[in-house]
This record gives C-alpha cells, sequence and structure tokens, in this order.
C-alpha cells in the first residue's frame, strides 16, 4: 500500500508530458497563428500620412520657415486712405457740406486775365521772373502770365496792395480758381503749391503781419500741392488744366478776417510754367454760407 502514492504521481506526470506534446507552442515564429488584418476606415486608407512620410529638418539660419498654404493669410486689398480725423482745434475734419453755388449767388473778381487786377501787386515775389503779357500760348484772350522759376524754390506772389479800395473778407470768399498752362515741359503733381494768405489786423497784405496765429506744429497758411487740387497725374507739355481752391476745404488753415495774398510755390521745377483767368470767387450774399 505504500507503494500507490508512487504510482500515482508517475501516471500525473505521463499525462502532463503526452499533452504537452499534443499542444503546439503558440510563441514560436512559423507556427504562429496568422491573425485577420483588422478593418480600416476609408477615411484612414490609403498611402502613407503625411506625417509618417515627412523628414523634419530646421531651417537654416536666418531663413523664414515656409507656411503651408491653408495657414498663410490670404491677400487683401490695400487699405483705403482715410481723411484726416480732426482739424487742430479739435473740429471735425470732414466739412461741412457746401450748399450749391450758382451764377446768381458768385460775384467773378478777375486778379489776372491779359492784365493784374490794379488792386493786386506781384512784387513780393521770389526766386522767379515773370511776364503778364506772354503771347505765345494763352488759355483765352491775348495773353498768359508766363513765370520763370530762378531758384529751386520760391514763389509767385498775387498780394492785395495798401492802396487798394477794395478788400475781401473772408466769409465772403468761396474760392479760388484759375488755369495752369505747363507749357513746353512736364510738371509734375508735387512741384507746384497753392497758399490763400489772411490776416486778422489789415484787408492788405503786409510783410511780417503776425494777426493770425495757427497750431504750433503747422505753418501758418497750408500749401496745398496740385494732388489734393484734382490733378491725379503729371500734366503733360502744352496742356492747360483748371485749378479750384475752395477755402472752407483747407482744413488746417485758421480763421481770419481777411483774404490777401495767393501763393503760388515751386519747387524743383526747371522750366517755365503760366497761369491765366485767376478768380476770386465771392458771395453775393454772405447768409448763403
Amino acid at each position: 500500500m505504500n507503494q500507490h502514492p508512487r504510482y500515482l504521481f508517475l501516471v500525473l506526470v505521463l499525462g502532463l508530458l503526452i499533452t504537452a506534446c499534443r499542444s503546439p507552442l503558440s510563441g514560436s515564429g512559423d507556427q504562429a497563428q496568422a491573425f485577420a488584418t483588422p478593418t480600416v476606415h476609408a477615411l484612414f486608407a490609403g498611402s502613407p500620412s503625411a506625417l509618417d512620410a515627412a523628414t523634419w529638418e530646421p531651417s537654416p539660419a536666418g531663413e523664414v520657415p515656409t507656411i503651408a498654404p491653408i495657414f498663410a493669410n490670404s491677400p487683401t486689398e490695400p487699405p483705403t486712405a482715410q481723411a484726416a480725423t480732426a482739424t487742430p482745434d479739435g473740429a471735425p475734419a470732414t466739412p461741412m457740406p457746401q450748399p450749391t453755388l450758382d451764377a446768381t449767388q458768385l460775384v467773378t473778381v478777375t486778379i489776372y486775365g491779359d492784365s493784374i487786377n490794379p488792386a493786386w501787386t506781384l512784387n513780393n515775389s521770389v526766386g522767379v521772373t515773370y511776364s503778364l503779357f506772354d503771347a505765345t500760348n494763352p488759355h483765352s484772350g491775348l495773353y498768359a502770365l508766363a513765370v520763370s522759376p530762378t531758384l529751386a524754390q520760391g514763389q509767385l506772389a498775387f498780394a492785395v496792395r495798401e492802396d487798394a479800395v477794395v478788400q475781401y473778407p473772408r466769409d465772403q470768399v468761396y474760392a479760388v480758381r484759375f488755369w495752369l498752362g505747363s507749357g513746353d515741359g512736364l510738371i509734375e503733381t508735387d512741384d507746384l503749391a497753392v497758399s490763400i494768405l489772411g490776416s486778422n489786423q489789415y484787408p492788405y497784405w503786409v510783410a511780417g503781419d503776425t494777426s493770425v496765429q495757427n497750431a504750433a506744429d503747422l505753418p501758418t497758411f497750408s500749401q496745398t500741392r496740385l494732388y489734393f487740387l484734382g490733378v491725379n497725374t503729371d500734366i503733360p507739355p502744352q496742356t492747360w488744366v483748371p485749378i479750384e481752391i475752395v477755402l472752407d476745404e483747407l482744413l488746417y488753415d485758421p480763421d481770419y478776417a481777411y483774404v490777401v495774398g495767393i501763393w503760388l510755390y515751386h519747387d524743383d521745377l526747371p522750366q517755365p510754367y503760366y497761369i491765366d483767368n485767376l478768380q476770386l470767387l465771392l458771395l453775393a450774399d454772405a447768409e448763403t454760407r
């Protein structure tokens, strides 16, 4: 009876050996069972992804990395230039709409047309010579005013004479207009500028008059170049163009009592230019302003 446990143990060991021989080892490379390939959704199927295929390399020093098109900013229209937002005294920059004026509401005063108005003088001009009676190319009538620059910068100065028997109150002057001729040369849009001068003390021009004050960082009277006066391109040779300056549209000019001068500045203009039919447009009734 003492030998039965030994027989039982041998029987158990023999059974285990037989079972192991009949079961394949799952870890064997050739005998491992092939698993079915998992189903991949169409969204992810296909060629390897860009992330798998791409080889990242740092950009060379100083080089701006290229941005993929989906992240790059789309081209946009250039911003529209805006008018100045305020005058020096803080008033709105956009002028109040001007009344529609017809011929019955305006009085035309000619300063130059074949001759100069006796209430005005050109004696204060600097850096130019001029001829009041140039017959080569008038816009209308017999003559034009020919102006020849003699310095790189200068001005043709129309000034109200001290002995003038007329006055030009600012609140009755609506605009200044004239014809500008290029003669034989080209006039660029920044070659000429116009200023309207005023006084709070005298109804005529006086050298050194300081009765009109403007903001400290601004000239007393603005110099408006041609490109702000509707001349959008260079003026070709042998061409006349109309110029009009509405005084209420000179946003940065101060208030004053009298109009006393019209200055035409030139800047590096090498050839003569011409003026014809220079006029003031006065309001027939100041109440229409």
